[in-house]
């Protein structure tokens, strides 16, 4: 895995074996991949929740465009499709932490992907929400978020939604109300050319492969530099361009 994603890994181990609690109070066994950058010291880390039957391969656009800025990645092998049973992502951001503080310096942001934002926008309606860095929802929906959170993210100190028109799996509308209720700096990309993976999967249209990492990563480095005013500028360039088949527009406010 390390050496198909162009990264090293620390140890001799690519993974790790954690315990995390879910919002219900149980606790749950997880299996995290990681990805390292070839060169660097006490990188950032970002976290990664997937969508279904997707493995840290099938993100290689996103976690190479982490690498190459120097930052490691990990992602949980999510065991379980129940949407019910939804993981306490603060618990589980404190774990890796915890597990590999010899090795990173710090969180960097969290991407959710279709079923992974089920646990992500779980934690941002949370009493904890505060405590986590940047988030990206990618693909993202409202439908297994309570009824009275839905479209109210109370806490949101930074917010990058991605999402396309043509998703068939998670509307576009249920994206732009997550969008619109968050309270602090956001950034949503709006794709026209792409589908249910967005720019994040490695089977995406190529110049959505390239325009959403970067973007991502854009967002996360500028968020904890306090540099969001050159998110804004960028999103002028953005929107005035048409990339071949995928058009893609940034707003920023």
């Amino acid at each position: 895995m390390a050496d198909m994603l162009g990264t090293r890994p620390p140890d001799a181990a690519s993974t790790k074996a954690i315990t995390v609690p879910t919002v219900a109070g149980d606790q749950v066994d997880l299996t995290v991949d990681l990805a390292w950058p070839e060169r660097a010291d006490s990188p950032l880390l970002a976290l990664i929740l997937p969508g279904i039957g997707t493995s840290l391969a099938t993100y290689r656009p996103l976690v190479t465009a982490l690498a190459v800025r120097g930052h490691a990645v990990a992602m949980p092998r999510l065991p379980f499709v129940d949407i019910e049973t939804r993981l306490d992502v603060v618990a589980l951001l404190d774990a890796l932490e915890t597990r590999l503080s010899d090795q990173v310096r710090g969180r960097l942001g969290v991407v959710g992907h279709s079923l992974g934002n089920f646990h992500l926008v779980e934690a941002l309606c949370a009493e904890r929400s505060t405590e986590l860095p940047a988030i990206a929802l990618v693909a993202a929906s409202t439908v297994a978020t309570p009824a009275e959170d839905a479209g109210s993210l109370a806490h949101t100190t930074a917010l990058l939604v991605v999402h396309s028109r043509r998703d068939l799996l998670c509307s576009y509308s249920a994206a732009r109300r997550l969008y619109d209720s968050a309270t602090g700096h956001r950034c949503i990309v709006t794709l026209e050319g792409s589908d249910h993976g967005a720019g994040v999967l490695t089977a995406s249209p190529a110049l959505a492969r390239r325009l959403v990492p970067a973007i991502t990563v854009d967002f996360f480095e500028g968020v904890r530099s306090g540099a969001t005013d050159d998110l804004r500028r960028r999103a002028l360039l953005v929107e005035a361009t048409r990339l071949g088949a995928v058009e893609a527009e940034l707003v920023c406010t």
